[in-house]
């Protein structure tokens, strides 16, 4: 058995993976922005840059999905399967199943997958503020990009340095309320470079924690591993890509309704409401300890 504090490392280090695969597309956004504005000195020096950055993104891309795959040589020999046949099998997978997600229980877990705070929605909508806030392309094209992938990434290590003894759904709402918190200096702070810089830096620090509690609250949730511990968590991990999807919608409206301060406002707003009424919720309920699937 792995203990929590193991656990809770390889929870950070797949965590930090997932911020780099995503900081990619981050990435192409920069450099796509670079390159639109060598379209002035002429198009030919434009689609050098082009296929430039693309090459490069390629050889990223690649690299990124091969060299996680090395990790494989140092896992340790697992257990040979116990001798059980398909119907002793699938019964204990439907008894899994009933167990993680046929509960009472398994409703506030539920609500915590797929509400708004922590969605990590405003990350592919910050660099249309940049304009609004007087920040230039790039500096977009960095901050959005590579140091903001770091930045993201320290949010997801810092994160797992919180003790195991505080419970997953605390940690992780807490986490979403300081997120919130760092889009209203957009909603409320003056339109301002250093305002867009420290209101990025931040969220994306935070938005990294978030990912790593996510997994955190993801495995809790679950329970035992069990036999079908890959597909339980699949499903719950893409129940989590609910509120990107619909957050971003909403954000969007609350820019066209109210501009470039409403888009981070009323994220933070729904995200402060929602995570304040869970956590008080797990706050005042007994905390129950997991059962063990047996063997």
């Amino acid at each position: 058995m792995i203990d929590r504090n193991t656990l809770g490392k390889r929870i950070a280090l797949v965590s930090i993976a997932v911020c780099i695969l995503l900081s990619v597309a981050k990435i192409t956004v920069g450099l796509l922005a670079h390159s639109t504005s060598v379209v002035a000195d002429g198009v030919e020096s434009a689609g050098d840059v082009l296929a430039s950055s693309f090459v490069f993104l390629g050889l990223l891309v690649a690299a990124m999905i091969a060299l996680p795959a090395l990790a494989a040589l140092a896992a340790p020999a697992g257990h040979p399967p116990g001798e059980h046949t398909a119907r002793e099998t699938a019964v204990r997978i439907a008894r899994e199943f009933r167990t993680t997600f046929l509960r009472w229980d398994a409703i506030p877990y539920t609500l915590l997958i797929v509400m708004p705070m922590c969605s990590g929605a405003m990350i592919g909508l910050l660099p249309a503020l940049a304009a609004d806030f007087g920040v230039g392309a790039s500096q977009v094209a960095w901050l959005n990009g590579l140091a903001g992938a770091l930045i993201t990434a320290a949010g997801s290590l810092a994160a797992a340095r919180i003790p195991v003894r505080v419970h997953a759904p605390t940690a992780y709402l807490c986490a979403g309320l300081a997120n919130a918190a760092t889009l209203s200096l957009f909603a409320l702070g003056p339109q301002r470079p250093q305002v867009y810089i420290v209101g990025t830096v931040l969220y994306l620090f935070t938005i990294g924690a978030c990912y790593t509690l996510f997994t955190g609250v993801v495995l809790e949730f679950m329970g035992d591993s069990g036999k079908s511990g890959s597909t339980r968590y699949s499903i719950i991990n893409s129940l989590g890509n609910l509120p990107v999807a619909y957050m971003a919608w909403v954000d969007g409206r609350g820019y066209a309704h109210w501009g470039a301060r409403g888009m981070p406002g009323i994220d933070a707003a729904l995200s402060a409401i929602v995570a304040s009424v869970l956590l008080l919720y797990f706050v005042l309920r007994p905390r129950k300890r997991i059962k063990q699937q047996p063997a």
